[in-house]
């Protein structure tokens, strides 16, 4: 795997946090978890980022809030050419993985 940046989520090897006695092989699975956790974190890092840059990020609103609709369909129309699914945009000039097995 060839990326700019790999950021390792200290999950075991296999992906299971637990054992039990009366288990044959480890269980509960972690990566699902911190895997969004990251991702998560490091959207909230480059929206305050360019914030403080004195950009305006364009950032879609939870379905939950009141107008969020026509907040994020706004965004979408503005940005049609980049979005490819579900407002995901693809507009990235750096790749970056999430890898189980890669330290810094």
């Amino acid at each position: 795997m060839y990326c700019d940046l790999h950021i390792d989520n200290h999950v075991p090897f296999g992906d299971a946090l637990l054992e039990h006695d009366n288990v044959a092989v480890p269980f509960a699975p972690s990566s699902t978890i911190i895997g969004a956790a990251i991702i998560n974190s490091v959207i909230a890092l480059a929206i305050a980022s360019l914030a403080e840059k004195g950009i305006t990020p364009h950032v879609f609103l939870s379905g939950n809030v009141d107008g969020a609709d026509e907040h994020n369909e706004q965004l979408m129309k503005k940005h049609k050419e980049l979005a490819v699914f579900l407002g995901i945009m693809t507009d990235l000039h750096t790749y970056s993985c999430i890898d189980n097995h890669t330290v810094f």
